[in-house]
C-alpha cells in the first residue's frame, strides 16, 4: 500500500484502484481550501450571517479533503466527478457557493469557467446569492471582483475567470469549456440532454470537476436517480471509478421512517444547522397526515418514494398486499374497471372480487412489445422484466400501438373463470370495443369518465378500505409502482387521482381499480346515491 495515503482516507474499492494507478493524498492542498473559506467566505443566512464559513466535520471528511487531497501521478486531481446526495437544510448551498468561489479565485487558474447549474433560474439564484454576498463581506475578494448581479455573473480579474449562474430552462448551453460546474438540484433536472451537454463541456478541460449535489426527488426514471444509484454503488464497491467520488447520507429503504434515530442518520448535520425541535414538528405531522409522508421521506430522509403527494401511504398499502392465489377465488362474483390507452402507454384492467369481507384486487396490465423496448432505455421501467414473470399479469402487445382486441381476449379467459357483473370502462377510444363486448359476450359495459364527479367516491373508499385493511393485492410490483405514481387533491366534486410526477409515470392500474370499484360500489343499489354513475 502507498505509505503516503493514510487509512482514513481510503474508504471505497475505487480508493484502493487509485492506490495501484499511483495516486497519492496531499493534505496541504486540501486544507489550503478550508483555510480559503475560513478567512475569505462569510455566510449570510441566518444566525450564521457574518460568521466564517468552517466546514463542518461531515464536509470536511467527506468532500473538500478527498475532493481537493487526492492526486494523480501529474498532480491533477483524481476525482473529475463528485456524486453528493444529502437531506435538505445540511448547509448544501452555502458550501457551494465557497466551492464556487475558490475555483474561481482560489485555484488561480487562467480563464476559469465556474459554472453553477439548476433546474429553474429561482434555484440558481439562492447559490448566487451566498456567493455574492462572501464577495461583499470580504474586502480582499471585493477588491478583485466584478459582481454583476443584474446577469448574475462575478468576474475575477488576476485571471480573467469568470463565474456564472445558469438555469435548466431554455437553450443555448453548448460550447462551454468548463473548470469546474456545480449541478444543484440534479433530481429536479428533466431533460437529459442538458446533463449530457454539461457534462462534455466540462470534459474539455483536463483538470475540470463536475460537482453534483442534490436531494432525493420523486422520479426514479430520471437522470438524477441513475446519478444517485451510481454514488450509491461506487460507495458500496459495486461499481469501481477512480475518478468518481460518492457521498450519500440518506435512510435505506426499509428504515423506520418515523424513527428519529432514522432522521438523525441520514442528516449529518442534526442539532448544528437542523433544529430537532423542528424536526419532531415535521415528523409528527407527516405521521398524522398520510399525504405529507412522501415530501419528509423525500427531503428530509434522502429516499425516492416514486411520487410527490402521497395519497395513499406505502406501509398502509403494503399491510394489505396478500400472497394469494386466484385460483382460489375462481367462480365468484367480480367487477371489472379498463383503463385503456390507444396510444403508448400502459393499458390496463382490474377485476374486484369480493370474498370473506375483504375485496381483492386482480390487475391485469398492456403494453406494445416495441414501446417496452423504448421506454426501458428512455424512462428506465423494467417493462421486459416485469412482463418474463408470469404472475405479474403484465403483455407485451404486438405492433407499437396497443391491440384493444387483445385485451378483449384476455377479459374473455378470466370470464371463464369469474362471474362478470359488470365492466366500467374509459369511454376514450373504447366505443368499438364496448360494442363488441356487448354483442359477442354480453357483458353489461358502463362508460365511467374519467373524472372527480364519476370516480371521486370510488377513490375515497379505496383509500378508507387500505386504511382499514379491507381490501388485498397480490403485492403485484406494476400495481405498487402504479400506486406510487398516484398523486390525490380534494376538489368541490370529490377525490381527483392524478399523475403525481412527471410524464414517464403510470397510474392506469390503480385508475382501472377505482372504476372497478365505482361499479362495485353501484351495485344493486346499494351504495349511497352519490357512488351511482352508471
Amino acid at each position: 500500500m502507498n505509505i503516503e495515503v493514510k487509512s482514513t482516507w481510503i474508504r471505497t474499492k475505487s480508493d484502493e484502484i487509485a492506490l495501484d494507478q499511483g495516486c497519492t493524498f496531499d493534505i496541504k492542498a486540501a486544507d489550503k481550501v478550508r483555510y480559503f473559506f475560513e478567512k475569505f467566505c462569510r455566510q449570510s443566512i441566518g444566525e450564521w450571517a457574518g460568521k466564517p464559513l468552517v466546514l463542518l466535520d461531515w464536509q470536511w471528511r467527506d468532500i473538500i479533503a478527498p475532493l481537493y487531497g487526492w492526486r494523480k501521478k501529474d498532480g491533477s486531481r483524481r476525482f473529475r466527478h463528485a456524486g453528493i446526495w444529502v437531506p435538505k437544510n445540511n448547509g448544501k448551498s452555502t458550501l457551494c457557493s465557497g466551492i464556487s468561489i475558490y475555483e474561481l479565485v482560489g485555484r488561480g487558474e487562467p480563464g476559469a469557467q465556474v459554472i453553477n447549474l439548476a433546474a429553474t433560474i429561482e434555484q440558481a439564484g439562492i447559490v448566487f446569492r451566498s456567493a455574492c454576498d462572501m464577495v461583499d463581506q470580504s474586502p480582499a475578494l471585493a477588491k478583485h471582483c466584478w459582481v454583476r448581479k443584474n446577469i448574475k455573473t462575478i468576474e475575477f480579474d488576476q485571471t480573467k475567470s469568470l463565474y456564472r449562474v445558469m438555469s435548466g430552462e431554455g437553450k443555448g448551453k453548448h460550447g462551454f469549456s468548463i473548470s469546474c460546474l456545480i449541478f444543484d438540484e440534479l433530481a429536479e433536472q428533466s431533460c437529459r440532454e442538458l446533463w449530457d451537454t454539461m457534462r462534455h463541456n466540462v470534459g474539455k478541460r483536463k483538470n475540470s470537476v463536475l460537482i453534483s449535489i442534490s436531494t432525493a426527488g420523486y422520479r426514479r426514471e430520471s437522470v438524477g436517480y441513475e446519478q444517485f444509484q451510481y454514488a450509491s454503488k461506487v460507495l458500496s464497491g459495486e461499481i469501481v471509478d477512480s475518478s468518481f467520488l460518492p457521498v450519500v447520507y440518506a435512510a435505506p429503504q426499509e428504515a423506520d421512517w418515523q424513527s428519529l434515530d432514522t432522521f438523525q442518520r441520514a442528516n449529518p448535520s442534526f442539532g448544528i444547522t437542523i433544529d430537532p425541535q423542528e424536526v419532531q414538528e415535521a415528523l409528527t405531522e407527516a405521521r398524522n397526515e398520510p399525504r405529507k409522508e412522501a415530501a419528509y421521506r423525500t427531503l428530509r430522509l434522502n429516499q425516492w418514494t416514486g411520487y410527490a403527494t402521497t395519497w395513499i401511504s406505502s406501509q398502509a398499502w403494503a399491510d394489505c398486499g396478500e400472497d394469494f392465489q386466484e385460483q382460489d377465488l375462481h367462480g365468484k362474483d367480480c367487477w371489472v374497471g379498463w383503463d385503456y390507452s390507444y396510444k403508448h402507454d400502459l393499458a390496463s384492467y382490474c377485476l374486484i372480487v369480493p370474498n370473506n369481507d375483504k375485496l381483492y384486487i386482480l390487475p391485469r396490465f398492456f403494453i406494445p412489445k416495441a414501446c417496452a423496448e423504448k421506454k426501458e432505455y428512455t424512462d428506465h421501467v423494467p417493462y421486459r422484466h416485469w412482463a418474463a414473470v408470469p404472475t405479474y399479469k403484465l403483455y407485451l402487445t404486438d405492433g407499437d400501438v396497443i391491440d384493444p382486441s387483445f385485451i378483449r381476449s384476455k377479459l374473455a379467459e378470466d370470464s371463464e373463470h369469474f362471474n362478470f357483473q359488470e365492466i366500467g370502462f374509459d369511454p376514450t377510444g373504447l366505443e368499438e370495443s364496448r360494442q363488441l363486448c356487448e354483442q359477442e359476450h354480453g357483458w353489461t359495459m358502463v362508460s365511467v369518465p374519467q373524472r372527480p364527479r364519476y370516480l371521486g367516491g370510488a377513490a375515497a373508499f379505496l383509500e378508507r378500505s387500505v386504511i382499514g385493511k379491507t381490501v388485498r393485492h397480490p403485492n403485484n410490483p406494476v400495481l405498487n409502482w402504479c400506486l406510487e405514481n398516484t398523486a390525490a387533491k380534494e376538489t368541490p366534486d370529490g377525490l381527483h387521482l392524478f399523475k403525481g410526477s412527471g410524464e414517464t409515470q403510470r397510474i392506469d392500474g390503480i385508475t382501472a381499480t377505482v372504476i372497478a370499484l365505482s361499479r362495485y360500489l353501484a351495485r344493486e343499489d346499494t351504495a349511497p346515491q352519490f357512488w351511482v354513475f352508471g
